[in-house]
């Protein structure tokens, strides 16, 4: 896929507002996600042959790395990156504790917006 289009699959799939990456010229086929700040997980992905990351809290070092490297490198927020499995982990700890209730913040949300 053409990393124009899979960036526009990541915003609408992680509900950002905006997201910051750098475009190695090729296209996206193997993808490693690590949610929150993966940052320094970077040559991980690279040696487990994927040619892009997403992950979040990116420093611009890390960017660096990725051009070096020849990786996509994708920002989608730490937020946004770490709130898609809330609702299985929700699942999994009623299903663990069943005499405990286990809910969902309606306030959390992103924190940091894209102008």
């Amino acid at each position: 896929m053409a990393i124009n289009d899979f960036l526009r699959r990541c915003k609408d799939a992680l509900r950002t507002n905006g997201l910051r990456y750098y475009d190695a010229g090729r296209p996206v086929e193997r993808i490693a996600v690590l949610g929150g700040a993966g940052g320094s997980a970077l040559s991980g992905a690279w040696r487990s042959g994927c040619d892009t990351f997403v992950t979040a809290d990116v420093k611009y070092s890390v960017f660096l790395q990725a051009r070096e490297l020849g990786m996509n490198l994708i920002d989608g927020d730490h937020f946004c990156t770490e709130n898609p499995v809330m609702g299985v982990l929700r699942q999994q700890l009623s299903e663990a504790f069943p005499d405990t209730e286990f809910l969902l913040s309606e306030k959390h949300d992103q924190t940091v917006s894209f102008f």
